[in-house]
């Protein structure tokens, strides 16, 4: 999926997991900590296209791999937001999530993604969704402006969170009809 979709699925999930504690902040971190596989992409700029194609949405897609990434940036989120009160483990179930459903949205499409690398090369993929689909982020970025804009209170934002997820389940979920 494209950036975008990505960043605002993240903080609708981030409004819904760190709302409370972090306020409109959560969205922000939402939307960067659901990014995070992406970072192969940068390499794209050394690599040779065929390369940075096989590269891609291979280990940093990983489940294995994305684990072990919750786990650091958790400690690294919990010293870094110290005074919030959010528990370690609380960090941990936030990057966790947000980096697993990057994983598991990117294998709705096409091109697939290699979700047990290194331990195993296959591609998943769904054919459920286009890389580019607007039909899927058009409900989270009207839920996430409408957080950002309006929201005052943390039950507005998770209303307007549950709505945009629910209506993108509904849609990917068409996609097996």
């Amino acid at each position: 999926m494209d950036s975008l979709t990505h960043a605002t699925l993240g903080a609708c999930l981030g409004s819904l997991m760190l709302g409370k504690p972090l306020g409109k902040q959560a969205l922000l971190w939402g939307a960067v900590a659901q990014n995070l596989p992406d970072i192969d992409g940068v390499a794209n700029l050394w690599l040779p296209t065929a390369e940075g194609l096989l590269a891609h949405r291979g280990l940093t897609h990983s489940l294995p791999l994305g684990l072990v990434a919750a786990t650091g940036l958790a400690s690294l989120a919990r010293r870094w937001f110290r005074g919030t009160g959010v528990p370690y483990w609380q960090w941990l179930l936030f990057l966790g999530v947000q980096i697993g459903v990057h994983d598991l949205l990117d294998t709705t499409n096409a091109y697939g993604t290699g979700l047990l690398e290194p331990f195993c090369h296959k591609r998943f993929s769904m054919h459920l969704l286009y890389v580019i689909d607007p039909l899927f982020t058009l409900p989270l970025l009207i839920s996430t402006l409408v957080m950002v804009v309006r929201s005052r209170r943390y039950v507005q934002g998770r209303t307007w969170a549950i709505g945009g997820g629910r209506l993108c389940c509904l849609i990917c979920g068409g996609g097996f009809c």
